[in-house]
């Protein structure tokens, strides 16, 4: 019984966490994350409800259930940001619908949720993301959630385009996980001074990383490495 419930604290733990962006969900767990998704969507698309953010206590009305395991398996930031997406979506989609109206041609353009996003966005991001990061550092701002508006005033154009070119999810996620780094290597910088020998251990969000940096395969995907750094913590 004692063994039972201190798994079942450490599950609502991690959930806690992932919700509320503290750690990266892992695969299983954005699987989860999408299938509650589509499920909250099928109920407002039956529901006519278009907008979930400002008819939220409608939503929550006709999808009691679904909005509850929506809000569950997702982070609280992806939950905002996909109801924003599906308004945006639908709007296109109309747009799309009136002008084959008009008489204009078609083009085969698909927005989605997936798993790998083409280098192109992706590139932009991390570009985007290391140039604001560049900036907090010579503004010597650790923590730019909670240091927020100086952040805004010191790094306005790293700000704007960081912001503009990765998902609003992403741009929370990468500032967490930069105050983690930052005292990680403070954490280490530590031990050293005490005398505790340096292990060769990085961390990174880059593209392709070598076999010979991580110790992992060549060409093993960010997911992959998450779920064995996950399944490592447990």
């Amino acid at each position: 019984m004692a063994l039972f419930s201190w798994s079942t604290s450490a599950d609502d733990k991690r959930a806690e966490e992932v919700r509320t962006g503290a750690v990266a969900p892992d695969r299983s767990e954005r699987k989860k994350c999408w299938e509650a998704r589509d499920s909250y969507f099928a109920c407002l698309d039956r529901s006519n409800i278009i907008d979930a953010v400002k008819e939220d206590k409608a939503a929550r009305k006709a999808c009691p259930a679904e909005n509850e395991l929506f809000e569950r398996d997702c982070a609280t930031a992806w939950v905002k940001y996909f109801k924003q997406w599906r308004v945006a979506d639908i709007q296109k989609k109309a747009r799309i619908a009136q002008l084959e109206a008009e008489g204009a041609v078609k083009m085969d353009v698909t927005t989605s949720f997936t798993e790998n996003t083409s280098a192109g966005t992706t590139g932009k991001c991390w570009e985007a993301r290391d140039s604001y990061f560049a900036c907090l550092d010579r503004s010597n701002i650790i923590d730019a959630v909670k240091e927020d508006k100086a952040a805004r005033k010191a790094c306005p154009a790293e700000n704007e385009l960081f912001e503009r070119d990765c998902a609003t999810a992403w741009v929370k996620y990468f500032k967490q996980w930069r105050v983690a780094d930052i005292q990680k290597k403070a954490r280490i910088a530590q031990l050293e001074a005490e005398g505790a020998v340096k292990m060769d251990v990085t961390t990174s969000f880059t593209e392709n990383t070598s076999a010979g940096t991580t110790g992992v395969p060549k060409g093993t995907s960010r997911e992959d490495i998450q779920d064995m750094l996950s399944s490592r913590r447990k």
